[in-house]
């Protein structure tokens, strides 16, 4: 959330140290498609309240998981067998 947070809202997010350039663990790859999924948010709607595009971030993010688990676990099963997927 906060590297999201810093990206949406410049003036008041606040940037962790893995994201700085002198450190530069973390990438910013997997920020991008949930930035752009809110930017039209915010874009259509105004900037809602930042309660509001935490619990919209959480909700993305696990749709996002359990579709890739789903996926996950049908190609283990279809590679395995189902005994072994589930």
């Amino acid at each position: 959330w906060e590297p999201l947070h810093y990206m949406l809202f410049a003036s008041t997010g606040m940037q962790t140290w893995e994201y700085t350039p002198e450190f530069a663990i973390r990438t910013y790859s997997f920020i991008v498609p949930v930035l752009s999924i809110l930017s039209g948010v915010i874009k259509s709607m105004g900037i809602p309240k930042k309660i509001f595009l935490f619990f919209l971030v959480r909700l993305v993010l696990s749709i996002f998981s359990a579709v890739a688990e789903a996926r996950f676990v049908k190609s283990i099963c279809n590679i395995f067998g189902e005994e072994i997927g589930f």
